[in-house]
């Protein structure tokens, strides 16, 4: 088999291309993965791995003030994140603490392995196994080969998956598996999978791991698939996606409780924030948020919805390849592709996103480059571009696309120097001064002092 693997790379040039973009975009991760603490989102994470393996306990007491993403209950403090992700760094840690001696120092801007080694296998496996997906997303597709690399390089180094490949955090590890259930659902759509029961069951099971991993987009996927198969499927195969979806969903509410003592996240429960937490309150009201640091907060719905799509933290600004995703969507609609149910549910779910967080939350994220809520759904939308790329396409649209992602991936570049960044100082005349919320004018000035 790896004889005839290496024989076929001799004679395709395109799939040695292939080969040569997963290499580079290895070696990056490898180079490039973050070996330290870099910020309070992922610090949060961290100590309730290190406190579960050190102290079998999700309480974090003795590493709280590293993070303002946390709460207070019954005279303890835990990390304000859904716990599946951290159960599963402590998975990692347990291994390197107990048989390689590593420990988790839980300071920030100081060298630590076990930082790097965690992120790599949850972050950077997710990224490459994204673009494994992608490679076989274009032969469902019938993809050309001679457009296939350049569109693993369009993902791959122009969107927001360059940067935060390299930092632990939720939303590529969820889009990794919401891209995976996706998989699963094209297979279904084009027969290609003779096993409905096992097609079904993948895609329960990895829409409910991005469910637990990123709650609003997780979930939302996760309700829209099952509406997808009780209408395109027959009712009895319906069980097996949600046989699929139960055992990660119990762990999420099983731990859940165990933390909150109750099934609704720590979001929907203010009594639990001490004054230094950075939680949003998604029922609304007047505890919008609590934090330390004083964020710009919209002034109204319509100037925050163009700031998160075309602004300072613009999902377009940020991923302009993107751009070309409306395009495609577009073309599925105009010639009324067979895939328009599948184009009515991605789209759906970004528009019902883009509601949400317009209506019910009043940051940017926080401290982030760009706006990574909005990542999760980044791999799906980028499937709409690559459908564009299955009918023959225009020379001049070949131009704008590489001219596109050569903008695109400086973009992502400058994301590299820092994933978590957010505020510019920027001091008046009057020997004041003011911060401006624009996260790639903030890395640009970074080297700089």
């Amino acid at each position: 088999m790896i004889r005839d693997f290496f024989s076929s790379l001799k004679e395709d040039k395109y799939k040695r291309h292939i080969v040569l973009a997963f290499f580079l975009f290895a070696v990056f991760i490898f180079v490039s993965t973050q070996f330290y603490l870099a910020s309070v989102n992922v610090s949060s994470r961290f100590a309730t791995m290190k406190a579960l393996v050190e102290h079998q306990t999700f309480a974090i007491d003795d590493y709280h003030s590293v993070t303002n993403d946390k709460i207070f209950r019954q005279e303890h403090y835990y990390s304000s994140k859904p716990p599946v992700l951290s159960l599963a760094g402590a998975g990692i840690y347990y291994v390197l603490h107990n048989f390689f001696a590593f420990d988790l120092q839980m300071k920030f801007s100081e060298v630590d392995m076990s930082v790097y080694i965690i992120t790599i296998i949850l972050s950077g496996l997710s990224y490459l196994w994204i673009l494994f997906l992608f490679y076989k997303i274009f032969q469902l597709l019938n993809i050309k080969k001679k457009y296939q690399s350049w569109l693993l390089l369009g993902f791959g180094l122009g969107t927001l998956y360059l940067p935060y490949a390299t930092t632990l955090n939720n939303h590529t590890i969820a889009g990794a598996f919401l891209l995976a259930s996706f998989y699963y659902l094209l297979k279904l759509k084009l027969k290609v999978l003779k096993n409905y029961k096992k097609g079904l069951f993948l895609m329960g099971l990895f829409a409910s791991i991005a469910a637990v991993l990123d709650l609003p987009t997780g979930l939302l996927f996760l309700v829209l698939f099952f509406i997808y198969i009780f209408f395109n499927f027959p009712k009895r195969q319906l069980y097996f996606y949600i046989l699929g979806a139960i055992p990660f969903l119990a762990l999420h509410l099983f731990l859940n409780y165990q933390i909150v003592g109750t099934f609704l996240p720590p979001q929907f429960l203010p009594e639990y924030w001490d004054g230094n937490n950075n939680v949003i309150n998604f029922l609304g009201g007047k505890k919008q948020i609590i934090t330390k640091v004083a964020f710009n907060t919209r002034k109204n719905p319509l100037f925050y919805i163009i700031n998160i799509l075309i602004g300072t933290h613009g999902l377009f600004s940020y991923s302009p390849i993107l751009i070309f995703s409306c395009y495609g969507f577009w073309k599925v609609f105009k010639n009324k592709s067979s895939f328009r149910k599948e184009a009515i549910i991605v789209l759906f779910a970004f528009l019902s996103l883009l509601a949400f967080y317009t209506f019910k939350i009043s940051i940017y994220t926080g401290t982030a480059f760009g706006f990574r809520w909005l990542i999760a759904i980044t791999p799906l939308l980028y499937i709409f571009l690559i459908n564009i790329f299955s009918q023959p396409i225009k020379i001049s649209f070949k131009i704008s696309f590489l001219i596109v992602l050569f903008f695109s991936t400086i973009i992502s570049i400058v994301g590299l120097i820092n994933p978590w960044s957010n505020f510019v100082l920027l001091e008046l005349s009057d020997s004041s001064a003011k911060t401006l919320e624009f996260p790639f004018l903030a890395n640009l000035i970074m080297p700089l002092k």
